[in-house]
């Protein structure tokens, strides 16, 4: 088992995967063997918007789609890759999920829960404080990602309605 864990968290997992950040090889396999390795095949969804979700997911192999569904049309967000969390506001605040996450391929996922990180932080203290650690800079960096985002749209909004105003002024 643990060499088989090697094959699929690679040699580095710590550097291709955020939730293993500051952890050794022999502590990744540590925590993935305490978590919970899940399979979706190519096409199947791994999380649907409007379910009840409490915990995230790690891909640990394969590539994911994040859409949405507005009306009856979906939306593409992102791909997701090796190493990418998602559902992470399932895990903390048992949200309703608000995107779909779509298997592309075939996909190997981490799932990590409530008992998932209680069982670590008693069992392994060290290793379960890195993974809060990490579990924050990831939720931090959604942060900075959305609010960078929503800068940019402001920023086009306010630049195209000074366009619109200037043409105006022109024309009178």
């Amino acid at each position: 088992l643990w060499d088989v864990l090697s094959l699929r968290l690679g040699k580095d997992p710590h550097k291709t995967i955020g939730l293993f950040e500051g952890l050794r090889p022999s502590q990744a396999k540590i925590v993935t063997l305490m978590g919970e390795l899940k399979a979706f095949p190519h096409g199947q969804p791994i999380v649907r918007q409007g379910e009840l979700g409490n915990e995230m997911f790690v891909l640990i192999g394969g590539t994911a789609e994040v859409r949405v569904n507005v009306n009856g049309n979906f939306r593409f967000i992102r791909e997701l890759k090796r190493g990418d969390v998602f559902g992470e506001m399932g895990l903390i605040r048992h949200h309703e999920r608000s995107t779909d996450v779509i298997a592309t391929e075939d996909v190997e996922v981490l799932a990590v829960n409530e008992r998932f990180l209680a069982l670590m932080q008693r069992r392994y203290p060290r290793i379960g404080a890195k993974i809060f650690l990490n579990i924050a800079k990831i939720l931090s960096d959604r942060l900075e990602q959305e609010t960078s985002r929503r800068t940019a749209s402001s920023k086009r909004k306010t630049s195209r309605g000074e366009i619109r105003k200037s043409r105006r002024g022109a024309k009178e």
